[in-house]
């Protein structure tokens, strides 16, 4: 995979995009095994939010350099009142790389 190179090579906290929400566990295990020193990588999907099972009545700050999500997820995120301030933080102070998976994406020929 070519992010978790990147992230290695660059060490700096990023955003991992995947394209289906079926990739997220997969993605975040290759972070994880594959990139030396990394402890730590969050998940944005459906009722999840980092390490927190939604709804909960304590969100609590996103603090892993990598994290990774659908659009959609992302998206539902920046909506909710209650996980947007953590996620805005996040990308605002922390994240500096966004990667997406264009892995499944569809060709044709020209």
């Amino acid at each position: 995979m070519i992010a978790k190179r990147l992230i290695a090579a660059h060490g700096v906290p990023a955003l991992f995009l995947a394209n289906k929400k079926s990739l997220l566990d997969d993605a975040k295990n290759e972070f994880l095994s594959g990139v030396k020193g990394l402890t730590e990588c969050s998940t944005i999907k459906d009722g999840w939010f980092g390490n927190i099972k939604l709804p909960s009545k304590k969100i609590e700050p996103l603090n892993a350099p990598v994290v990774v999500a659908t659009i959609q997820s992302l998206h539902a995120r920046l909506k909710d009142e209650n996980t947007k301030p953590f996620l805005l933080d996040w990308l605002r102070n922390v994240c500096k790389l966004v990667m997406v998976d264009t892995s499944a994406a569809s060709t044709s020929n020209c």
